[in-house]
């Protein structure tokens, strides 16, 4: 079977399942180009998003007055604190210490720069990140907004790793349906042998796997919040229900005694 008719056999009802169940294809070369096409489409999305954030937030840094990073410290000699701010994000600079990150408290969208700390505002809620002390580098204004323009690399890198950690997720995914296939066919006295189960569990996750990636805030942490748990039992569901209903189809196609079965005339 070629990719497409295997895609199709996968998402478009059960009945393809019985084709998939004879294919002599392992079912993982699939799982995995399927894995590497919604996780690149999600990788440029999130690029382009994040690319994007980095743009505003290099125009919003061309409006403050130069400054110096010298030794892990910043080093501005204006009029203190520097506020730059919209309906959206603030931006403070102030090395004197007179402002803290009080200032940005509840903004969806700040960053508050003092001597040696950087204080980040997202959602209201504020991360504090201490500057690297004692490094033997002078960083000018102009060099920070030069990497920050470069920095949206790190999303592809972020998402190569991802990629990989989650190809040996979804095969212990797959194990797990592949056990669920042993025990719908302890319950239905059906003989299934784990390799089908899993072969098929493989193909079963296809729907999951993109809305895990391709919705936006979708997410399977199973104690991450009431959303978060939805999305993973969501993403159980889906898959059993795509493994049942397939195996049911492959056998159907085996046992000319099996209610609906629709194989060769015996």
């Amino acid at each position: 079977m070629t990719f497409l008719e295997r895609l199709k056999a996968a998402v478009a009802g059960f009945h393809g399942y019985a084709d998939l169940g004879r294919d002599r294809a392992s079912g993982f070369g699939f799982m995995a180009l399927i894995l590497l096409l919604v996780m690149t489409v999600s990788c440029i999305g999130s690029t382009y998003q994040f690319s994007t954030s980095l743009g505003t937030a290099v125009e919003d840094m061309k409006q403050v007055p130069d400054f110096r990073i010298v030794n892990g410290e910043i080093e501005y000699e204006g009029p203190m604190p520097v506020i730059v701010e919209d309906e959206n994000s603030v931006f403070i600079l102030d090395t004197s210490g007179q402002t803290g990150p009080e200032a940005i408290e509840g903004r969806p969208n700040g960053m508050l720069v003092t001597r040696d700390k950087v204080y980040q505002s997202r959602g209201g809620r504020v991360e504090q990140i201490d500057l690297p002390s004692n490094l033997p580098i002078t960083l000018s204004k102009s060099d920070v907004m030069g990497m920050m323009e470069k920095l949206w690399i790190v999303v592809p890198i972020a998402y190569v790793f991802m990629f990989l950690f989650q190809l040996g997720f979804k095969a212990l995914d797959a194990c797990v349906l592949g056990l669920a296939a042993l025990i719908w066919g302890s319950a239905t006295n059906r003989k299934v042998d784990f390799g089908l189960g899993y072969k098929l569990g493989l193909y079963a996750m296809t729907i999951p796997m993109a809305l895990q990636w391709l919705v936006p805030g979708y997410t399977t942490l199973p104690f991450g919040g009431l959303q978060a748990s939805m999305g993973f039992v969501l993403w159980w569901v889906l898959a059993l229900v795509y493994l049942i209903f397939g195996l049911q189809a492959y056998y159907r196609t085996q046992d000319p005694n099996d209610q609906g079965y629709y194989g060769p005339t015996p």
